[in-house]
């Protein structure tokens, strides 16, 4: 055991031991034998020195080594076993133990990571174990070593000539126990240069408070495509001391540089490890100023119930996407007497949605219905066989007939349905990923054509029209949002990297034009 390889005070080696009470599995494989694909399932092999793994059909799967000339002339062997990245708390224990049996010393433990997407390793803690011919359980107990590891990458590594480990029952788990501790935002939103009041009451102190948000990131062309609009990364940490079982009120300041967006804030018992997280909106002032005056002209009935039904573009980036945008904001306003539910599902057509109406929509008591879907049932699939395109998913008579099943099957219970027309594309991902499905002969789907869209949005304003729904043309408003956008050069696009869904700003974008629909007295 090494300096190089060991974080001082975070690992202990020792014979198998059981896991805590509660502890939480989150990665597991038990290498059993069979297919390469079954034996390493979650695994894959990390780094440029590579290695080999193989099943073995009674002991699990044998890691090898790889020969490799080094830049300045020597030679080493090194092969690397890896899991993907699991998500960890600075704070908070975990364990790693893997049995292992074979010939020279095994290093074990894992690699720390700053965000989920990055591939630049910050930190590294690890052991080493002297294998011999009988099988023996290791176990590597760990703590992140900084506030800004959030992620990390379990592995198991053997090097040198004619070493060799047989490996199987892998498992990371956390040791955290049930957590006793509250955290309450005195607001739904913060404005930046300004702070967030937030009530802490745990029955250990001190608590780690740890701040997350957004890389502002949003495509096409962003950071990590434009995904990152929706990746927590770490912002800043700060210390909370109290009295057992005391609530204490702390300022957390919002810098002034700050981005704007969803903002997640972590409180961790470091007694147990236990944890709570809360969610927040940081916006400049003068646009939360304006929230809060739209805010207070609503008028809705204690009990009202709001239910958003719809596909991925409701269903994706929880905490972050518009339903929940619109959860803190309304339950500031109402005190918890409105209800917000998110009955969206990624992937859903209108057939599904059909389907599921009565499990996910009536039997929640909706007062309100948003219906917000249509990419799912128009999109084409590229033939590149023939170079032509597929029809619509459903058919478009099967489309309007049974959009308007749903309209009417909730008007006869007397909920107020609201019609919000299908969401455009952004023309710059749409229009790359259409030619490069036809210049390279790749078939695939392609999502938001405006032809296609143009028709399913006529349907919906029709059916609206005749069945006496409400109506949000959220199709032209979100339009008018890119052109907007566009002759400003803004770097706040409507749409991550693929085009279709929603980015931060975009949903920030439908939660705007939803509390203005609810303002109009509806």
């Amino acid at each position: 055991m090494t300096a190089t390889h060991v974080a001082a005070g975070l690992l202990a080696l020792c014979a198998l031991a059981p896991a805590a009470a509660g502890a939480e599995l989150l990665a597991n494989t038990d290498f059993a034998a069979g297919s390469p694909a079954a034996t390493i399932k979650g695994w894959d092999l990390y780094g440029p020195l590579g290695g080999s793994v193989k099943p073995l059909p009674k002991s699990g799967a044998l890691l090898g080594t790889t020969r490799v000339q080094l830049p300045d002339g020597g030679e080493s062997w090194e092969g690397a076993l890896a899991a993907n990245t699991i998500e960890v708390l600075p704070g908070r224990k975990y364990r790693f133990q893997i049995e292992a049996r074979g010939v020279g010393p095994l290093t074990f433990g894992v690699l720390e990571y700053g965000w989920k997407y990055s591939a630049a390793v910050i930190g590294k803690s690890a052991t080493r174990a002297e294998l011999t011919p009988e099988a023996k359980v290791l176990v590597f107990d760990y703590t992140p070593t900084q506030d800004r590891v959030s992620h990390v990458r379990p592995f198991v590594q053997v090097t040198g000539w004619w070493r060799r480990a047989e490996l199987r029952r892998a498992s990371f788990v956390s040791l955290a126990a049930a957590a006793d501790i509250a955290l309450t935002p005195g607001h739904f939103a913060a404005p930046i240069g300004g702070a967030l009041p937030l009530t802490v009451q745990s029955a250990h102190y001190p608590v780690k408070l740890l701040l997350y948000g957004p890389t502002g990131d949003a495509g096409p062309g962003g950071g990590m495509g434009g995904s990152g609009a929706f990746t927590d990364i770490f912002k800043s940490a700060m210390s909370v001391q109290g009295a057992a079982g005391q609530a204490v009120t702390v300022s957390i300041p919002i810098p002034t540089d700050a981005l704007q967006g969803s903002y997640r804030l972590v409180a961790v018992d470091l007694a147990t490890g236990g944890s709570k997280a809360a969610h927040f909106t940081a916006m400049p002032k003068a646009d939360l100023d304006k929230t809060l005056a739209l805010l207070k002209t609503l008028n809705l009935p204690d009990g009202a119930t709001l239910v958003f039904l719809g596909d991925s573009l409701t269903a994706n980036f929880p905490n972050r996407n518009y339903p929940a945008l619109l959860d803190r904001a309304l339950t500031w306003r109402f005190g918890g007497k409105v209800k917000v539910i998110n009955a969206g599902i990624g992937g859903n057509n209108i057939l599904q949605m059909a389907e599921r109406l009565d499990k996910d929509v009536l039997a929640r008591n909706p007062t309100h219905v948003f219906l917000f879907e249509g990419a799912n049932d128009c999109k084409r699939t590229y033939q590149p066989a023939t170079g032509e395109l597929s029809d619509w998913v459903v058919p478009a008579d099967k489309y309007e007939a049974a959009f308007r099943d749903i309209v009417s099957r909730l008007a006869e219970k007397k909920v107020k349905v609201i019609v919000m027309t299908c969401a455009p594309g952004d023309p710059v991902s749409l229009d790359f990923f259409a030619m490069q499905k036809k210049v390279f002969g790749e078939g695939g789907n392609l999502f938001c054509l405006p032809d296609e869209v143009a028709k399913i949005v006529a349907i919906q304003k029709r059916a609206a029209a005749d069945l006496k729904a409400d109506l949000i043309d959220t199709h032209r408003l979100l339009s008018d949002y890119m052109a907007r956008r566009q002759q400003t050069n803004s770097p706040e696009h409507l749409h991550v990297d693929d085009g279709v869904h929603l980015s931060e700003y975009g949903n920030r974008e439908v939660a705007r034009i939803v509390l203005e629909y609810l303002a109009g007295g509806k």
